[in-house]
């Protein structure tokens, strides 16, 4: 008998050393090429067998930790300064996980939505920066996209070193580059290893990005609480009506040829002289190139569009290059009434196919001619969809003559999407595993990974959101709080102030970017170890994805060196201090003006003045020392200033001598003025 026990408990021993082979799990966030924060306390968690002994190496340094009944365990290893390359193991029975080249330094958290997520594949100058992204101290991690209705325990992605053949790989294009920008920057001036964990989702609001119990504490967000409630309730219904209504339209698909989009009835403009450079078109209204037609015109079908060039003699004789972009769908289009080129369905997806077309040097003169471009819209938003940068007539020397501005337009034919297509394909319904889904975000892109230590978050969002900017600095400040609360330290925010984008006004208007622009400055100015890195001189009229992420990135490590590494940097532009209002001028003071107040070009612009009736207009500015004189004749008792204040204030150009631009301000608390002039 007493042989037969002990052999039962040998076998029990060895069938429980059995069950725990393969248990040992640790959540995505740890691979080889890792960044692990200096100075902090390393922990190292995840699930095994429970009442397992699991013990973590890390060089010289070993903890070991019993899981618990649920077979979770968390192992701290001691802070450790900035080095390697060293190997983390973790061992549990007989499993045995390793991971190789991990590095001890600086790890920033990258977040937003596309402009944080917009690849460097993307820049104008994509290939040299890929070629010359060689920095194995760098490390990069890409989230995967989750959206959960509950937090989730773990991410998808892995960590690589940073070089030419891994920087070009991600979701859009390649690795963020505002991260890679700003990680370089750091990098070069701190000579530390440095890891960049990237969770971005283009589109995506703030809200998505807070937890739900931070969005029901403060009662101004019981809005985006009521959405998440809205959606978690309807989604079942509406999920389940939408497959009956997408099995009843794909069973009349087949009977249909292009149900949802307009066919061509026939170009009636042509023979109507609307390509002939002698055609009148004086009576035409005006639309700045490039951009889509709707919502300006609310139809889909034929829309003409022209403008007169002068051909300078140098050019007259000799072949052209006409280049205009990105047209959705198609287009037909003429030089002087001569049909030189034309896009349609022959094309493989035509709607995303930049035009380029050859003129002949035949017909090529001297002086005043007219390009038309007939613009097909079959389905959707069409229009000019590429960047000002596209739209140029190249001659084969000298200068080319940029086309990007106001044409004349007129309708061939238009009709209502709803009316002439009452059974398009339905809309799916809102998903919670979509980015709308207020804290979907959050829960399966954020909670994950707080137990990881970082040294801080660089943000960049609010486009998303400025449909409803008096919202957005409530939103920013409690999503800063909620992520503080949650890694259980109050790390350094920096945020990117969002750049100049779509037409320039020609009056001073009201502008819910320029709204979120203010948000993002007073949460930046409020809320304590907050940075601001200002775009708004380097966007894009035409492109809410400006190429120029370079410098958002280095303005970016500039916060980071100030307010993090605490070197003596100026770090922002000029910002707006006090105001003191005499006789019929407003005299503007400020912070942050480094090295002194300067104006990029001859005179400033892009300041307005407001009597009391609360019209603004347009006015004078002149650096007087450390303030700013504003004037102007048509307020002759100001109340109140602004400046860039617009949803794209091209051409604001009051900078410090260190090369930042003045953060956009207004000292009025108007919910909305008359307008202005």
């Amino acid at each position: 008998m007493r042989m037969f026990l002990r052999t039962l408990s040998i076998v029990v021993v060895m069938s429980c050393v059995a069950c725990s082979a393969g248990s040992l799990r640790v959540p995505g966030i740890f691979s080889h090429n890792m960044v692990l924060q200096r100075d902090r306390p390393v922990p190292v968690w995840g699930t095994a067998a429970p009442g397992a002994t699991v013990t973590v190496h890390l060089d010289s340094a070993v903890s070991s930790v019993k899981a618990n009944a649920r077979g979770s365990w968390t192992a701290r290893l001691p802070a450790r300064t900035a080095g390697g390359p060293f190997v983390l193991t973790i061992i549990a029975f007989s499993d045995t996980t390793t991971f190789r080249n991990v590095m001890i330094g600086d790890v920033w958290f990258c977040s937003g939505q596309s402009n944080m997520e917009m690849g460097v594949g993307n820049l104008t100058d994509a290939q040299n920066v890929i070629d010359s992204a060689n920095y194995p101290d760098i490390r990069l991690f890409t989230v995967g996209k989750v959206s959960r209705e509950k937090p989730a325990d773990t991410v998808a992605g892995t960590w690589l070193t940073c070089t030419p053949a891994n920087i070009r790989l991600g979701a859009w294009n390649g690795f963020s580059a505002t991260a890679y920008f700003f990680g370089r920057s750091i990098y070069q001036t701190q000579h530390i290893p440095i890891g960049l964990v990237h969770a971005s989702w283009g589109g995506s609001p703030a809200e998505s990005w807070i937890p739900l119990s931070s969005l029901k504490s403060d009662p101004r967000l019981n809005p985006y609480v009521g959405t998440y409630k809205k959606i978690i309730a309807e989604y079942p219904s509406l999920e389940k009506r939408y497959r009956e209504q997408m099995a009843a339209w794909d069973s009349v698909a087949a009977a249909r040829v292009s149900p949802t989009m307009l066919a061509d009835s026939g170009n009636r403009g042509v023979d109507s002289g609307w390509a002939s450079a002698s055609f009148t078109d004086a009576k035409w209204p005006t639309m700045d190139l490039p951009r889509y037609i709707e919502p300006l015109l609310p139809i889909d079908g034929a829309v003409w569009f022209r403008r007169v060039v002068e051909i300078p003699a140098t050019a007259a004789g000799k072949e052209l290059i006409l280049s205009l972009g990105v047209i959705d769908d198609m287009d037909v289009t003429y030089f002087n009434g001569e049909r030189i080129g034309a896009t349609g369905a022959e094309t493989p997806n035509f709607w995303t196919v930049p035009r380029s077309y050859s003129i002949p040097a035949s017909i090529v003169k001297k002086g005043r001619a007219v390009i038309a471009v007939r613009l097909f819209d079959q389905f959707g938003a069409g229009g000019f969809g590429g960047t000002a940068r596209q739209m140029f007539l190249s001659p084969p020397s000298g200068r080319s003559i940029p086309l990007a501005g106001a044409w004349r337009y007129r309708i061939e034919r238009g009709v209502d999407p709803l009316v002439r297509n009452p059974h398009q394909r339905p809309d799916a319904p809102v998903s919670p595993d979509g980015l709308a889904l207020p804290s979907g975000l959050y829960n399966g892109m954020i909670a994950p990974l707080t137990r990881m230590p970082i040294r801080g978050t660089i943000w960049y969002q609010g486009e998303s959101n400025t449909n409803r900017p008096e919202d957005y600095e409530t939103l920013l400040t409690t999503l800063i709080g909620s992520w503080r609360t949650a890694w259980g330290f109050r790390f350094p925010f920096l945020i990117v102030q969002l750049a100049n984008y779509m037409a320039s006004p020609t009056v001073p208007t009201e502008s819910g970017w320029a709204s979120v622009r203010a948000a993002q400055a007073a949460v930046a100015a409020i809320v304590p170890d907050c940075g601001l890195a200002s775009a708004v001189d380097i966007g894009d009229a035409w492109d809410i994805h400006p190429k120029n992420k370079q410098e958002v990135g280095r303005r970016l490590a500039l916060a980071a060196r100030a307010i993090v590494y605490k070197e003596s940097v100026v770090a922002l532009g000029p910002r707006f201090s006090s105001v003191e209002f005499k006789a019929d001028e407003a005299r503007v003071s400020w912070a942050d003006v480094g090295g002194g107040l300067v104006v990029r070009g001859d005179t400033l612009r892009q300041f307005a003045l407001s009597g009391a009736d609360r019209r603004f207009y347009w006015a004078d500015a002149r650096i007087d020392g450390a303030t700013v004189v504003v004037k102007s004749s048509r307020v002759p008792s100001p109340v109140a200033v602004r400046y860039a204040w617009s949803d794209n204030p091209a051409g604001c150009n009051l900078f410090n001598k260190d090369g930042l631009p003045a953060i956009p301000f207004r000292t009025d608390t108007w919910d909305a003025s008359l307008g202005g002039r």
